[in-house]
């Protein structure tokens, strides 16, 4: 482990605990309706790409995770996992285009929900 702080293991658990957290509740809200559902409609896919989206950029955040160290410096990636740069930088560029994915689905969540006041 390349952790030499308590301040640095503190951030290491708080991101392993946000990215289980955050896979969990997105995993129930897919379940949820999926089971509950027996016609899907357009407003339910929207809501479960979107918790996709949410679980798949948890686990790419988890994986690029940087810690702050002690002494000022950045490391990224896991213990278990260490990245290479080039490995580091894909997974950053996959991480932005979720997140401009993610906003454009925020985007045709509102104007979906628009169209349903204005009917």
């Amino acid at each position: 482990m390349f952790y030499t702080g308590p301040v640095e293991l503190l951030q290491y658990c708080n991101n392993v605990l946000a990215v289980f957290c955050g896979i969990c509740i997105h995993s129930h809200i897919i379940l949820r309706l999926l089971v509950r559902s027996d016609k899907i409609k357009q407003y339910h896919n929207l809501l479960i790409l979107q918790s996709l989206l949410y679980i798949v950029d948890s686990i790419i955040t988890f994986f690029i995770g940087y810690i702050e160290k002690t002494d000022g410096d950045y490391t990224f990636g896991q213990p278990f996992l260490p990245l290479e740069k080039f490995k580091r930088d894909l997974c950053g560029t996959a991480a932005d285009i979720i997140l401009h994915l993610e906003l454009a689905l925020l985007a045709s969540f509102n104007i979906y929900r628009t169209s349903l006041i204005i009917r």
